[in-house]
């Protein structure tokens, strides 16, 4: 079964037992999913289902070129999804996750070229309960902030659904944990590290660890 984007979007609440287990099902169905995470809301798919991953960047009008960061439930998928996983990365990840880091790592073959079409992946582990516990039933996920390219991150269900109207499967409703800045993102593909973007963990912060 494969879902599409010509029906109504569903809307569960977290707090719903079923929750995780429907979410589950829609996504190893090659379905599209928003859900609340620990910074802002994300729309996701299984970084193994390429036509699902095509729907993501439709969804978003996200240009092909874009890669799109994966999730991870624990430190030890990041052995799986990048080639080399540098001390700096394992310091900074043992030091951050979960929580609201990026780290962009050198790509394995395990990921494909339309989640990160170029060398380069940007891994995440979320500190959201609820997430965790869903990427722990279907593996890494590759997300992206729910909202359309350019426009500005979605932090509540209803601006998750003026963004995308009924391109979703499913929007999952919660309370963001710590409404905030996107991710703070580091490049452990270069070294010394280089710190993309600063977000919730500051430069200085990240400066120490590595």
């Amino acid at each position: 079964m494969c879902f599409h984007s010509n029906r109504s979007t569903r809307i569960i609440a977290d707090s719903d037992n079923a929750s995780i287990y429907e979410s589950a099902r829609i996504l190893n169905s090659g379905g599209l999913i928003a859900f609340p995470t620990d910074t802002v809301y994300g729309v996701g798919a299984l970084f193994t289902n390429k036509s699902a991953v095509k729907r993501l960047y439709d969804a978003k009008s996200r240009t092909l070129n874009k890669a799109i960061p994966i999730l991870v439930g624990n430190f030890y998928d990041i052995w799986s999804l990048s080639k080399e996983v540098t001390p700096s990365a394992q310091k900074l990840a043992k030091s951050f996750w979960p929580g609201p880091l990026s780290l962009v790592v050198r790509k394995s073959d395990n990921v494909p070229d339309i989640v990160a079409p170029g060398s380069t992946v940007a891994l995440r582990s979320p500190n959201h309960y609820w997430l965790l516990e869903l990427l722990s039933l279907v593996g890494p996920l590759a997300v992206s902030s729910a909202n359309k390219s350019g426009e500005s991150e979605s932090i509540s269900c209803n601006e998750v659904q003026a963004s995308f109207g009924n391109k979703l499967d499913l929007i999952v409703s919660g309370t963001i944990i710590r409404p905030s800045l996107p991710s703070t993102v580091v490049d452990c593909s270069v070294d010394p590290p280089k710190i993309i973007r600063e977000g919730p963990i500051s430069s200085a912060s990240i400066m120490t660890a590595r």
